[in-house]
Parts: C-alpha cells; sequence; structure tokens
C-alpha cells in the first residue's frame, strides 16, 4: 500500500467534523437540561411567537404548559413554544414608559423610540418623476413616403364568367 495523502487529508477533514458533531450535540443536551430545571412554576418565560408571561404550570405527560400574560388571563400552550427563561424584569404594559407629545418635548430632546417630533420629521416629500428621454430618429422612420407609394398595387386576375 502506498502513501496517498489525499486520503490522508479526506480523514483529518472526516475527524474534525465527527468532533464538531459530537461537541454541537453535547452543547445541546446541556442547554436543554439547564433550560429544564429553570422551567419551575414562577419563572418569567418567553415564547417562540414573542410573548412574554409568568409560567404557571407545566404539564410533561400532555407536553402542554400554562403561561399567565396578564393578570388572571392564562393561556395554555405546547411546551416547546416556551423558548427561553427571561432572567431579568419583564416590562409591562402598566410600567412601560409613556412618551411626552411632540409639543411637550424641548427642540433639542430627541423623542421616543417610536415617535417623531415636527422638527426633526420635516414634510415629506415626493421623489421627481424622471420623464424618459426622447428617442432618436432611426431609419425606418426617415424613409420617405414617396418610395413607398411608388410601387405598383398587385394586378387581381380577372374573374372568369360563366358559359351559358
Amino acid at each position: 500500500m502506498s502513501f496517498d495523502p489525499t486520503l490522508l487529508l479526506m480523514l483529518a477533514v472526516m475527524a474534525v467534523l465527527v468532533f464538531f458533531m459530537i461537541r454541537n450535540n453535547r452543547k445541546r443536551k446541556r442547554d436543554a437540561e439547564e433550560m429544564a430545571n429553570k422551567l419551575v412554576p414562577g419563572a418569567k418565560v418567553m415564547t417562540s411567537f414573542g410573548l412574554y408571561g409568568k409560567l404557571i404550570s407545566r404539564d410533561a405527560v400532555n407536553n402542554t404548559a400554562e403561561v399567565e400574560i396578564a393578570p388572571k388571563v392564562i393561556v395554555t400552550m405546547h411546551s416547546q413554544a416556551v423558548a427561553r427563561v427571561v432572567e431579568g424584569p419583564v416590562e409591562t404594559v402598566a410600567a412601560a414608559p409613556v412618551a411626552k407629545p411632540a409639543a411637550a418635548q424641548s427642540a433639542d430632546a430627541k423623542p421616543a423610540y417610536g415617535l417623531r417630533s415636527e422638527a426633526a420629521a420635516p414634510a415629506a416629500k415626493k421623489p421627481a418623476v424622471k420623464k424618459p428621454a426622447a428617442k432618436p430618429a432611426t431609419k425606418t422612420a426617415a424613409k420617405p413616403a414617396a418610395k413607398t407609394a411608388a410601387k405598383p398595387a398587385a394586378k387581381k386576375p380577372a374573374a372568369k364568367k360563366p358559359s351559358a
């Protein structure tokens, strides 16, 4: 058997791929275990569709979870819809900062996220519509009309009269 460098290179690449596959699988299992340990009733969670709430209960048999998204509003969902456990405080609608009206803000202050002040947003201008450039005359359009009219008309054969 002769020494083949391409075979050695292919084996090295395969070994690296197997190493990374095993490593990623272990990391996913570890993250799933940590998530399962954090999913206890009372934990603040975020669902996969961006809904924040407090975990009320989790049923492992039916694979469901009950999440309170507002006071006295409980939603039952698939437990895999709970994407992550939120560590910090979850901002609710009642605790959200109220934006001041544009008139109450000073001219130098930046408006709150999502709001526009009249000074910061001048009237929207429509972009100017560009007219297409005139096309130059082509050779076919430049032909004189006399040449086309000079052709004789095709003669039609005379109709035969039926014999009586």
